[in-house]
């Protein structure tokens, strides 16, 4: 009986709307919806928020993507162990610091958080790393200590026609020792008159930009030399080793004995692994004669960020004199985007100290270099 009586009311109400005009259901409608009690939401009464301009829509993503290419950076510079293109990105750990910086303001201002942690990470991973290299090395010779030796060292850009650029630097410093990088031949005619004040020398004119010329005021055994890694070859560098003995510039009766290196740039896989095989085979040799005092000097197109770099240190108990941040390459840019590839490293010299310096380049794309030993 419940069942059929359900049948039958819904049947009179099909039927009663069944033959109700649409405009008397609607007029029904909006009655029935009058009566019902009013209910206010907290979401109808505030106001929406303004959506954000494409301009700052456009700044964020700009930033966020900005932010993350630099962590990348960042990260894969501690790859270069493993292969020789992640090494490239290992040399700009002080550009890395003022970018990160700078983005962490601006997505500070658009208050971006994970942005601001993502490169408050990177500012100080790049900072520690560079506070530890620099700290060892912060020492220098007092200015009033006289100056025991002098050695000078120039990459001079092989087309370069500035032959008498080293005139004022070597009177200035009353250098000991003189190394040229990128010499020609036209460079070994026109800077013989050197001779009359380093009546020794050793040079290697070549048509590349792998030629080298060595001057000294004092006699030396050695000279020019050749490395040729053994998988490549085709690529020979040389170089300079000189040993010095029974001159002024042997403290504590110990030979010393100055390298004068230009390795390869790392443009490809073959050079990259020339210039590490070089630098291993220099370490080596260093570290197999600790009864000699040593001076390296040159461009090692490596900058001391790099691992290899590091790992040519250590092989080798050579430390380095320059800071790393005094910048020698390319001259074409402003001295905070180069890097510094020219060095000066010495081991030995007990008791005293060196000093690193750079001049004006003077038609070059590196600055000379000049390092200064002193009590």
């Amino acid at each position: 009986m419940s069942l059929f009586f359900i049948l039958v009311v819904l049947q009179n109400y099909r039927l009663r709307f069944q033959i109700m005009p649409v405009k008397t259901l609607i007029d029904i409608s909006s009655k029935a919806a009058s009566q019902l009690p009013q209910v206010t939401y907290e979401s109808d009464i505030m106001t929406a928020p303004a959506s954000k301009s494409g301009f700052f829509k456009l700044a964020e993503d700009a930033i966020c993507v900005a932010s993350v290419g630099l962590a990348a950076c960042t990260a894969i510079g501690f790859l270069g162990g493993f292969y020789w293109f992640f090494d490239l990105w290992s040399h700009f750990k002080p550009h890395y610091i003022p970018c990160a910086a700078a983005l962490t303001a601006a997505a500070l201002f658009l208050k971006l958080k994970k942005t601001v942690l993502l490169n408050l990470a990177v500012l100080v991973t790049n900072a520690v790393i560079i506070t530890t290299i620099l700290v060892p090395h912060a020492s220098r010779p007092s200015p009033k200590t006289p100056i025991v030796l002098t050695a000078v060292s120039a990459n001079i850009l092989s087309v370069n026609r500035h032959y008498r650029f080293a005139d004022a630097l070597l009177q200035r410093f009353d250098a000991d020792i003189f190394l040229m990088l990128e010499t020609t031949e036209d460079w070994v005619r026109e800077t013989a008159y050197l001779k009359e004040q380093f009546p020794h020398s050793a040079a290697d004119a070549r048509s590349d930009n792998f030629g080298i010329l060595f001057y000294s005021k004092y006699a030396f055994d050695g000279g020019v030399e050749n490395f040729t890694p053994p998988h490549h070859p085709a690529l020979t560098v040389p170089y300079i080793r000189a040993e010095f003995k029974d001159t002024p510039l042997n403290v504590h009766d110990r030979p010393l004995v100055f390298y004068g290196i230009h390795t390869t740039p790392p443009v490809a896989r073959e050079y990259a692994a020339c210039r590490d095989a070089l630098m291993r085979y220099i370490a080596a040799e260093i570290a197999a004669t600790p009864d000699k005092d040593i001076i390296v000097m040159g461009d090692l197109n490596d900058t001391v960020w790099s691992r290899n770099f590091q790992k040519f240190l250590g092989k080798s108990g050579l430390h380095s004199i320059g800071s790393g941040l005094q910048n020698t390459w390319p001259t074409a840019f402003p001295a905070p985007l180069r890097l510094q590839i020219d060095h000066a490293l010495i081991k030995g010299f007990q008791g005293f100290s060196g000093n690193m310096k750079t001049e004006a380049a003077m038609g070059s794309d590196h600055l000379p270099v000049v390092l200064q030993i002193a009590p």
